[in-house]
């Protein structure tokens, strides 16, 4: 008995369907990179149903990268000297 995956490894454009090939190429959302974009016009006439879901994820990131940032300052010996600058200590 041959079982489908429930969600499909292949990935496509959120507004056109179109599988990603070695021809297409899928650039994915800068701001939540959730879903991914065969061009900029289906990215435009996909923006409307996105925004929304896109702001959260995108907030969750950022609230992902300030999490990082207080937990490496955190990490820091305040009795030390420390020669690196703060910007430079950050994992992202």
């Amino acid at each position: 008995m041959d079982l489908e995956p429930a969600v499909s490894t292949k990935t496509c454009c959120a507004s056109c369907g179109i599988e990603e090939s070695d021809d297409i190429k899928l650039k994915s959302c800068t701001a939540c990179k959730l879903v991914r974009y065969c061009s900029v016009k289906c990215q435009r006439e996909h923006r409307p149903k996105h925004t929304q879901e896109c702001k959260k994820r995108a907030a969750e990131l950022h609230d992902e990268i300030l999490f990082r940032q207080l937990w490496v300052t955190s990490d820091v010996d305040s009795t030390k000297s420390v020669s690196t600058p703060f910007y430079a200590t950050l994992i992202l």
